[in-house]
């Protein structure tokens, strides 16, 4: 039987009246606005994660512009190809993209850049100046 957010309650009619039938998380009746049987402490919760994710996504989305700003200056590319020099170097080296993009930036800034991610940006940057085909990730 599904849940209903209303239980059947006899009246002295005979007629069934409805009442609220309360959360078996907290012993109360959910609040209009609050979807079927979560409390609004979880959804909040849920809210919230939601939240700190589209955070995060538009942190990464700037960091990997920034990456992709401080290529094309240092470099001279395309901003097309300054995309597919960070998405080349993720897919071989099986990292994230935005963590390539931090190595970009970190270099930019003279910090220093793990040896392998920047060993292998210097060989695709150099592909992509030279025209070459990229390498299939491994």
């Amino acid at each position: 039987m599904p849940w209903s957010a209303r239980s059947p309650t006899p009246t002295a009619a005979g007629s069934r009246k409805t009442t609220p039938r309360s959360c078996a998380w907290t012993g109360t009746a959910p609040k209009k606005g609050e979807g079927r049987g979560t409390p609004g402490l979880l959804r909040r919760k849920r809210q919230g994660q939601v939240g700190e994710g589209i955070t995060q996504a538009v942190d990464s989305h700037a960091t990997v512009n920034r990456a992709i700003g401080v290529l094309i200056a240092a470099h001279g590319i395309s901003p097309a190809a300054a995309v597919e020099v960070l998405r080349d170097v993720s897919e071989h080296m099986n990292i994230k993209l935005s963590s390539v993009a931090e190595s970009v930036l970190a270099g930019a800034l003279g910090q220093p850049v793990p040896r392998p991610v920047g060993r292998e940006l210097e060989a695709v940057v150099q592909r992509r100046i030279s025209g070459e085909k990229p390498e299939e990730p491994r």
